[in-house]
Parts: C-alpha cells; structure tokens; sequence
C-alpha cells in the first residue's frame, strides 16, 4: 500500500513538472507516431511517451526495454477530461500482466518487478470516449538493484 500511495503521489507531482516547460525539456520525451495500433508497431521511449487516442476503436502500444533488474513503475497522469482509459502491461508475447484504470481524476499507475534483458509492452485504450482526440502521456521510472 505504501508503494501505491508513493506512486499516486509522484502522479500528481510529474503532471505538476510536466507542466513546466524547463523541466520537461530535460526528460526525454518520445511523441506518438502513427501507426502504432498493434504490439508490433509499438516506439520505445525513455522517460516519457506523450499520445492520443482519436477514437473508440483507437488503441496504442509502446515498447519498454529492460537494462537492468529493479523495478518498473508506470504512471498515466490524469487528464482533467471526462475520458476513461485502460492502461496495460503486457509480456513480450503480448500476454496482459497488469491493468489499471485512468480517469477525470484517479491516475492510472503499475508497478512490476523487471530483469535486464526482459521487454514488455503497454497499451492504453478508451473504455469510455466522452471527448474525441484523448491526449494521454505516460511517465516511466525505475528503482534499480545492485
């Protein structure tokens, strides 16, 4: 529960600096380019993927390469839009490992344990479009071993 709630905290936080453009300069920030619809298609990035989904139908996958063992967080900031928006891990088979929901005001986060060499996929798609165009972004973090 502590992770959970230090993950929701940093949540907040990263949607806060995302917002300050001295900051965000730094990150490195990897645009969404279409096509991007299936596992096979999926960009890498390194801190911070930025991406819309334009429509019901609309679904995104991005590539997570592992470099070292430790944990990997994933956070999909709020929007502050009516839109609800599935966010996944998923194995390098494409097999679901975890889930969680993003919406108005609840962030959607997931945390796994990873080993170097190890690649894994996350997909976010709309469960509910109240409002076309949803920009979404995804923050990454790590906390290594030794």
């Amino acid at each position: 529960m502590k992770k959970l709630l230090k993950v929701l905290g940093t949540a907040s936080l990263v949607t806060m600096l995302l917002a300050t453009p001295a900051f965000a300069g730094d990150l490195g920030v990897r645009n969404e380019v279409e096509p991007n619809n299936w596992i096979t298609e999926a960009a890498g990035f390194d801190d911070i993927a930025v991406g819309k989904i334009s429509d019901e139908l609309d679904q995104d996958f991005w590539r997570v390469d592992i470099h070292k063992d430790g944990q990997l967080a994933l956070v999909l900031p709020t929007s502050g839009t009516s839109n609800r928006l599935s966010f996944e891990l998923l194995n390098e088979n494409g097999v679901r490992l975890k889930q969680d929901v993003s919406d108005w005001n609840n962030p959607a986060s997931i945390t796994y344990q990873v080993k170097r060499g190890e690649k894994y996929f996350v997909k976010v798609s709309p469960i509910q479009l109240r409002e076309p165009d949803a920009k979404y972004t995804i923050v990454k973090f790590y906390s290594f071993y030794n």
